[in-house]
């Protein structure tokens, strides 16, 4: 029906138009074929639109009919068409109204078939071909975009440069600059992206485009590790009013995740709360939906992190219903979440999403595995086999290889029971990977699968093999056991059997006694069938008729022990009854063997502790080494004696049993004895016994089982001995020789330990790595304490950023499950919180600090009570006093001694002072005499005088202060109080004017034996004094001093500015550039670095070195605001005057006056016009240099004294002029 409306519709309008008669053909026909395509008739318009173009080719329509041909193309998807003729028709029509826009549409052709370069280029001609056309710069913001998108950066800078550039005034113009600074990011030259922001955010004055810059520059500030920074921008962000949705959102999510990179997950999903608040469902904003995204991927990371797997899956859910393309990250984060709450059906089918769609190599192989070991727990074996071959073929250079062989081979060992291939993925183990840790269970196995397949030579083969060249396998005596079972149990040598058989069948016939034949076929039973029930039944027959020599009756009884020994292994015959057999062949008298009367008192030994708990076997050892004093077994009792004081720790007792039986002992047990002994001597800290029987054990009875344990043993006491290399040299010997030992896998962690401990900790930090998986998706996860080493080793470096980042990754370990508390995952919490405060304290960033040492004291009442008052010390040392002031007070309460008391009491009323509360200082300092009278409070009272003196001092009350400060001197003479206050009379005088006796006093005093503290201060106002009298020699010398040896900032900060002014006035500027640089390094942050930075330049032109000084001003034009810009490029105009480049000078100067935006010390204007009118001077034009000179009078604003000079200047020209 549809169709048939659509031709009557086609046929109406065909006869409206005929109708038209009036209507010249050639009208007639372009109105049909544009009524054609505005109803929608694509198709049937081409047509129409090309015979009129082939019809009418000199039409003044035919231009316009190509432009809507090119369009019904566009809207049929037919990109490539359409491409060609708006290309074509821009090239050939340049001047057509419509030219842009073709060359538009061309460029969203190159768009819709993803050809990105050929659309930036596309875009990048509008701006070519028609620079002064309105859309010019939005084009080159599309050009820039899709350059990107190719990954044609510089083209994208180039564009955009051009924008810049070329339209300083277009509404685009930020836009360009905001793109610019986001390719420096991608580029990783934050440094330079985070000067472009700032200039931004200086220049602009669009609210939401300023702190647009303020977001990009926290984000550029977290990339770069300056985390406080970043979140003082942040939160002031936040508390503006008045700003787009999407900068608050975007601001609280990057809060959120700046607080769960240190751990805090519930303030993280508090900012993260917030973030999605900002963006109502009704937002179809693209930017928006894509932030809204994100925030939610987030938010249900931080969910999946506290191990609250429900609302993480129910927010992944969201998200995937909410985009249409594939989300592999998302499907892996929602899989693993139901792994978590052991949902494995449903983890199984986001996995193979990923397999069937996901590029990402690493994602994919961990979804493989993830999916396999979900089908081994749901007993899908088959899939699971499935899927570990999969990852062969996709993976076959990962270093997971030899853990999926083995897993192949134990699911078809275990789980399928085709022992044919659990084999062969064995032996394709041990083949490709002979050094892989699985090797000796490999073995192990390939011997069991031997055995279930009834192939019992292979399989003793197998075991023999792990016991020969594997001796210190946790598998030995397994495999041992297995080698004595089988050749036990299992039926060998046939032909002998057969051969016996052929024997007793003679016997038969030739007519031999009945009790001799029955005797032969118990041996038959015995030693060929392993019939031992059988056998000990015809024992017992032939016995029971009698006949035999007492030498063979002894021998029935102890072929009768073997068969009830062994018949008890097989659980076939009880121990009593066992028990029973045995002792009737060790109680006979006569015909008895020596040797096979120890095999029944071994077999009775065994018999009798088996199921017997530790001690109950110790006591059946003793009783048999009391029994049976002269048994080969001797030495075997002894062990399990030996065993038991070894278990329960008792070690004098080991070293005793050890050194009374050592000669009794069998070869085969010394190495077991001699390893005890020295772990028992190590244990009682006999460290060089200990390593005595180590090197008796490696020297005469390696190779053994113990070899690697005794290894292990002798590298920790060389490490307690602090012999780190000999300790390092033995763990990589196990590393290289043992690797299949299960010790071995944590060798390179012990190794980082040992470098950590004796202080080298670059190579910790390395081996530490090392150790950790280099699966970035799990990396860090099972190793905080890992973790914690390497950022207390970047600590112990003085690596602050590198500490922080690690001590940041430990913090933000997720939760393994639900319930778990913070400090049962990560027991290093409060020390972690407590190293941060210390890094920020020495960094300066005073509240930071305070946050984590509170933060540490929550987590460990130890460090709770210390952290109360460092935090009281720090807040004091910032001149918080009040704050200061309740920290003290709390310390206070956790103080345990009178002496502790004390110390707080005396920064309370410190702070009292310092806040000028007079009266309860004094009532303070009345309380802590009577408080303290049994201590020594001398010197406390002395510093609250010191105080009283400085509380009289800063109200300028000077006549007290001086008497206040007299009375220290006299009662406390020649101490650092003394001292002291000899230095606040030496101040008295120099506030008072009397400036030669504040000098003498000072002088006077350095001569003293002062401490740090009072020394610095004597210096730096000696400094000060000197630098204000211009005496700058004199001044350097103490400046110098005080730059040598302090650590506080503020002082360090002042000394260092000083001297730097010092050395410039007495142009030492080599010295000057180089206090500058330390300066800018110490105090990267100081609001005057930037005049440090000038001063560089300014240094290296009074050195003359003007290239130099060129290069340098102009690169610190890249982080200039525009005020710095003008002084910069006066320095600039400068430098080159003296370089003689007079014309390039003036160009500089001249730049000046159109930069200036507000008044400065210097006159930027003036001097700069000063200056261009000197450059024309040197280059004889005369004119133009009055000009200049008159340039300073006529501007307003100008100094008088300036203009008065101007005019100096030019009547000294125009004297020139008439001469």
């Amino acid at each position: 029906m549809r169709r048939i409306l659509s031709v009557w519709l086609v046929l109406s309008l065909i006869f409206t138009f005929l109708a038209h008669s009036q209507d010249t053909k050639e009208n007639a026909e372009f109105k049909l074929a544009i009524n054609l395509y505005n109803e929608g008739f694509y198709d049937l318009a081409i047509s129409q639109l090309k015979k009129f173009i082939d019809s009418y080719p000199n039409s003044p329509q035919v231009a316009e009919a190509q432009f809507y041909l090119g369009m019904a193309y566009f809207k049929l998807r037919k990109f490539e068409d359409a491409q060609m003729v708006f290309q074509n028709f821009a090239l050939s029509k340049p001047t057509h109204p419509r030219a842009v826009e073709a060359l538009w549409k061309s460029a969203e052709c190159f768009v819709e078939m993803k050809k990105y370069k050929d659309a930036g280029s596309a875009f990048e001609r509008v701006k070519l071909f028609y620079p002064k056309n309105q859309i010019a710069p939005k084009a080159l913001i599309e050009s820039a975009k899709y350059f990107e998108l190719a990954d044609d950066i510089q083209n994208a800078k180039k564009v955009l440069l051009s924008l810049v550039q070329e339209y300083p005034d277009n509404e685009y113009f930020y836009t360009a600059r905001f793109k610019l600074a986001d390719i420096l990011v991608k580029e990783g030259n934050l440094e330079k992206a985070l000067i472009e922001y700032r200039k931004i955010a200086s220049e602009v004055e669009d609210k939401n485009l300023k702190f647009r810059a303020y977001l990009n520059i926290a984000k550029t500030n977290l990339a770069l590790g300056k985390s406080e920074e970043a979140e003082k921008t942040l939160l002031e962000i936040t508390s503006q009013s008045g700003l787009n949705s999407e900068i608050i959102a975007e601001s609280y999510f990057e809060l959120g995740k700046l607080s769960a990179e240190f751990g805090e997950y519930e303030n993280a999903i508090n900012y993260t709360l917030k973030a999605k608040s900002f963006i109502t469902q009704s937002d179809t904003n693209e930017n928006l939906k894509i932030l809204k995204q994100k925030i939610s991927l987030q938010l249900a990371n931080y969910y999946f992190n506290t191990a609250d797997y429900q609302s993480a899956i129910k927010l992944y859910n969201e998200i995937s219903d909410s985009i249409s393309e594939t989300s592999p990250e998302i499907w892996f984060n929602t899989a693993v979440a139901f792994d978590k709450i052991l949902n494995y059906r449903k983890a199984n089918d986001l996995y193979q999403k990923i397999i069937d769609s996901d590029t990402n190599s690493l994602r994919r192989s961990r979804a493989i595995l993830n999916f396999a070991e979900n089908c081994s727990r749901i007993g899908d074996f088959g899939k699971a086999v499935d899927l570990y071959k999969m990852y062969l073929a996709s993976y076959p250079t990962s270093e997971l290889i030899p853990d999926i062989l083995f897993r192949l081979g134990i699911l078809y060992e275990e789980k399928i029971g085709d022992y044919k291939n659990a084999v062969f993925y064995y032996t394709d183990l041990i083949n490709r990977f002979p050094k892989s840790k699985y090797v000796d269970e490999a073995i192990y196995h390939i011997g069991l699968c031997y055995e279930k397949l009834g192939d019992v030579d292979d399989a003793i083969s197998s075991f023999e093999t792990l016991t020969k060249n594997y001796k210190s396998s946790e598998l030995y005596e397994d495999a041992l056991n297995k080698i004595e079972t089988l050749k036990k149990f299992h039926i060998q040598r046939k032909d002998d059997y057969v051969n016996s058989l052929i024997g007793l069948v003679a016997d038969i016939l030739v007519g031999k006694p009945k009790n001799e034949l029955i005797f032969k076929l118990a041996d038959i039973y015995n030693f060929y069938l392993k019939d031992y029930s059988n056998a000990l039944k015809y024992y017992d027959l032939a016995l029971s008729l009698g006949g035999f020599e007492p030498s063979v009756i002894a021998k029935i009884g102890y072929e009768k022990s073997v068969c009830a020994y062994n018949l008890f292994l097989e659980n076939k015959l009880n121990s009593d009854s066992a028990v029973s057999i045995i002792r009737g062949f060790v109680d006979l008298k006569d015909g008895v063997e020596a040797d096979e009367i120890d095999s029944a008192v071994f077999y009775l030994f065994k018999i009798q502790v088996s199921g017997l708990s530790q001690d109950g076997r110790r006591k059946i050892a003793e009783e048999f080494r009391t029994k049976y004093p002269s048994s080969k077994f001797f030495g075997l009792f002894t062990i399990e004696v030996l065993n038991y004081y070894f278990s329960n720790e008792n070690w004098n007792e080991v070293i005793k049993v050890a050194n009374e039986n050592f000669n009794k002992f069998n070869q085969e047990h010394i190495p077991e004895v001699l390893f005890k002994r020295a772990y028992a001597y190590y244990k009682i800290g006999d460290k060089q016994k200990a390593l005595s029987d180590l090197n008796l054990l490696f020297g005469k009875y390696a190779p053994s089982q113990y070899d690697a344990r005794a290894m292990d043993l002798q590298a920790q006491i060389f490490k307690e001995l602090k012999s780190y290399v000999e300790a390092i040299k033995v763990l990589r010997e196990i590393e290289k020789n043992y690797f299949y030992v299960g010790l071995a896998e944590n060798v390179k962690l012990k190794i980082a330990d040992i470098y950590f401990e004796s202080g080298d900790y670059i190579k910790a930090i390395d081996e530490y790595k090392n150790y950790l998986s280099q699966d970035e998706l799990v990396r860090f996860e099972r190793e905080p304490e890992v973790v914690f080493k390497i950022a207390s080793s970047y600590h112990k470096l003085g690596d602050f950023s590198n500490a922080k980042r690690y001590y940041k990754i430990y913090l933000s370990t997720p939760k393994p499950a639900p319930g778990l508390t913070l400090q049962a995952i990560l027991p290093r919490i409060g020390e972690v919180y407590y190293a941060l405060g210390n890094i920020y304290k020495s960094e300066g960033v005073g509240e930071k600090a305070v946050y984590y040492f509170e933060r540490a004291g929550k987590f460990s009442t130890t460090l709770g009570k210390k952290v109360i008052f460092e935090t009281a010390q720090m807040l004091f040392d910032a001149e918080r006093y009040d704050e200061a002031l309740k920290k003290y007070n709390e310390a206070l309460r956790y103080a345990q001694s009178d002496s502790d008391r004390a110390l707080i009491q005396s920064k309370i009323i410190t702070c009292y002072f310092r806040m000028n509360d007079i009266d309860n200082a004094n009532k303070g300092v009345n309380s802590f005499q009577k408080a303290f009278s049994k201590l020594d409070i001398k010197n406390y009272l002395a510093e609250f005088q010191i105080e009283l003196g400085g509380y009289y001092f800063r109200g300028r009350n000077f006549e007290n202060a001086r008497k206040v400060f007299n009375e220290v001197i006299k009662n406390y003479p020649d101490t650092k109080f003394s001292y002291l206050a000899q230095y606040w009379l030496a101040k008295i005088e120099e506030y008072n004017g009397n400036v030669e006796t504040a000098v003498k006093l000072l002088l006077e005093l350095n001569k003293k034996p002062l401490d740090k503290d009072t020394r610095l201060r004597v210096n730096l106002s000696l400094g000060n004094i000197y630098f204000k009298l211009e005496k700058y020699d004199s001044a350097t010398i103490y400046y110098r001093f005080v730059v040598e040896t302090a650590d506080e900032p503020k002082i360090l900060q002042s000394a260092m500015s000083n001297l730097l002014e010092c050395y410039d006035e007495l142009g030492y500027y080599e010295l000057a550039i180089g206090i500058a640089r330390r300066y800018i390094e110490k105090f990267p942050n100081a609001e005057d670095v930037i005049d440090k930075k000038i001063k560089i330049g300014v240094m290296y032109e009074m050195l003359g070195n003007y290239d130099l000084a060129l290069s340098y001003f102009q690169s610190l034009l890249e982080e200039a605001d525009k005020d710095l810009e003008a002084e910069l490029h006066y320095y600039i105009g400068e430098v080159l005057y003296y370089k003689g480049e007079y014309e390039q000078a003036i160009l500089e100067f001249l730049k000046v006056p159109y930069l200036v935006t507000k008044k400065t010390r210097i006159d930027w204007t003036a001097n700069a016009f000063y200056m261009a009118g000197q450059s024309y001077e040197k280059m004889k034009k005369y004119d133009q240099a009055i000009n200049m000179y008159q340039q300073i009078i006529d501007r307003p604003g100008i100094d008088p004294i300036f203009k008065a000079g101007a005019q100096k200047e030019i009547e000294r020209v125009r004297a020139i002029l008439k001469q």
